[in-house]
């Protein structure tokens, strides 16, 4: 299994849009997990309508939080951007 973390921070317009892309993808196993970082404008709500785990931060602690926390909580090997 394959876990994609996205992390967000207020992004109710587009968190449905990046959870729907991830769900069409091609590869079998994916699971999907937002990490709210303390939204504040339904962003959680949103995600797992779209069919994603949301892990909800209790405080903003900005992108590197979000970031570094996603990959400590799936089950599957995370998709990580390469530097």
């Amino acid at each position: 299994m394959v876990s994609v973390v996205i992390p967000c921070y207020n992004r109710a317009r587009t968190v449905a849009i990046c959870v729907r892309s991830v769900r069409r993808q091609t590869y079998p196993a994916i699971e999907i997990v937002v990490v709210d970082d303390a939204s504040d404008d339904g962003s959680a709500a949103i995600a797992e309508a779209a069919g994603a785990t949301v892990l909800r931060l209790a405080t903003n602690g900005g992108p590197g939080a979000a970031r570094n926390r996603g990959p400590r909580t799936p089950g599957g090997d995370p998709v990580l951007p390469r530097r």
